[in-house]
């Protein structure tokens, strides 16, 4: 099985891998498809399209991209950018509209490595712009959304490197607080992360945590409870509601899905520092408003103890 495994990570017919790993056709058939629909393998048809192919297309794709980068940053080398985005990993939590968007604009800006954690059945309800599309309702949601990455950025691995953390996680939660045990754990993990909720209409947007340099989403909950004594246990209320109400305004919700994007791509390019770093933003009906708030380490949290001391 090892070889058989280890024979995917290069180009091969099927007779060549059924020959070379020595397996049972029929063995051989199920991993397969238990990789496929892992989101970790992707079967295509005989193509015409090169690697040289797609790197001349993602040049083509990225020209206009570039020439904005050239201006917002004239000292701004744009290869390298183009270079830090392609060789970044994004990986995203959740398995909704706002992962769907986000795994595609990322895709689009460039980054060339992006993968999905978590998986449900997607619902005629998922359906938005840059959501899921009809055709993927019922389908597990990490495979809609590779499909969906490999059908328009053929050059994107889908798939995580191993012994290596991502460069970026994102939290796309769908309910209306982020998971503080995963937040916890990533924290202890000394892994980056920026959270997005969709809460009373609107999204609330991060922070932007480096654990150890920047306030987590604790330490911002913290700080709330302090100015509101009842902001914990009302937030303890739902968080522990098993149906939270799926209050998702699409338009909205690209705005949001866009910011995180570029805090994301902020500080994956190096340039500048991501605005959520250190601040929570906040979008809301009816006209889009933005209101970025900031926020600071809370004394009482650990996070920015030493990483074999956190939580």
């Amino acid at each position: 099985m090892y070889s058989f495994v280890s024979l995917l990570t290069a180009s091969h017919t099927w007779s060549q891998l059924l020959d070379g790993s020595g397996l049972d056709e029929s063995v051989a058939t199920g991993l397969r498809n238990q990789l496929a629909n892992a989101g970790l393998l992707t079967m295509r048809q005989h193509s015409s399209t090169t690697t040289q192919d797609r790197d001349r297309l993602d040049r083509a794709r990225l020209h206009h991209d570039s020439a904005a980068w050239s201006l917002a940053n004239p000292l701004a080398d744009s290869r390298d950018i183009m270079n830090r985005r392609s060789n970044a990993w994004v990986e995203i939590h959740g398995s909704g509209r706002l992962a769907f968007g986000l795994g595609q604009l990322l895709a689009a800006a460039g980054v060339g490595r992006i993968t999905a954690t978590t998986s449900r059945a997607l619902t005629e309800q998922d359906c938005a712009p840059l959501g899921p599309l009809p055709e993927h309702c019922g389908q597990p949601s990490h495979r809609a959304l590779m499909d969906l990455l490999s059908s328009h950025y053929p050059s994107v691995h889908r798939a995580s490197r191993a012994h290596e953390p991502p460069d970026v996680t994102v939290i796309a939660s769908e309910s209306p607080f982020v998971p503080l045990a995963l937040c916890d754990e990533l924290v202890s993990q000394d892994r980056v992360h920026l959270p997005v909720v969709s809460r009373g209409g609107g999204f609330v947007l991060g922070p932007f945590v480096v654990p150890g340099q920047s306030a987590c989403v604790r330490c911002d909950e913290l700080i709330r409870s302090d100015r509101d004594a009842t902001h914990a246990w009302i937030a303890t209320a739902m968080r522990t509601d098993p149906s939270p109400p799926q209050a998702f305004d699409a338009v909205l919700g690209t705005l949001a899905t866009s910011y995180v994007a570029l805090n994301t791509l902020a500080y994956i390019d190096q340039l500048v520092t991501p605005q959520l770093l250190n601040a929570v933003g906040t979008t809301t009906l009816p006209a889009g408003e933005l209101t970025v708030t900031a926020t600071t380490p809370h004394p009482a949290c650990g996070c920015g103890w030493p990483q074999s001391e956190r939580f």
